[in-house]
């Protein structure tokens, strides 16, 4: 989806949250990633279109290329309505406080402000950039895989 980093930790911090409250017997992690990712591109104004959130998600399930997917086939709108409706209950679930403070760009002024070595910018980046509670069980490896594919 061509997506920064930004925007991969907030869908990452959007997913916890969402795991906090739901059970991952009620909501698959499948369905519960795409949305988060979906939301995340628009809060950190990246906005992707539906169709190819959802493109992305069949390729990735079915492990097909995105364009196997036909728009106007039922699995194309029962995926895209599922979609919309997994994003409304995410948003109800984080109280629709989608803003996330993320560490990085205290990471960067603060490395800027002490003239760090380019090192010693990069590891803290580096230290803040993994500091996401990423559990591989709550679906990670889907997110990388999103990330990855079509970049």
């Amino acid at each position: 989806l061509n997506v920064t980093q930004l925007a991969i930790n907030t869908a990452i911090t959007y997913m916890h949250r969402f795991y906090v409250v739901h059970s991952m017997k009620s909501f698959h992690r499948n369905e519960v990633s795409s949305s988060c990712v979906f939301l995340a591109s628009k809060v950190e104004e990246q906005p992707r279109k539906l169709e190819h959130v959802v493109r992305v998600l069949y390729a990735v399930i079915q492990k097909e290329g995105p364009n196997a997917l036909d728009i106007k086939s039922d699995t194309y709108q029962t995926m895209a309505r599922d979609l919309v409706d997994n994003e409304q209950i995410l948003l109800q679930t984080l109280g629709f406080d989608v803003a996330i403070d993320h560490p990085h760009t205290y990471v960067v002024r603060c490395t800027q402000m002490v003239r760090a070595s380019k090192e010693l910018a990069q590891t803290s980046y580096f230290m803040a950039n993994n500091r996401c509670p990423c559990v591989s069980c709550c679906g990670c490896d889907l997110f990388r895989a999103f990330f990855s594919c079509f970049a």
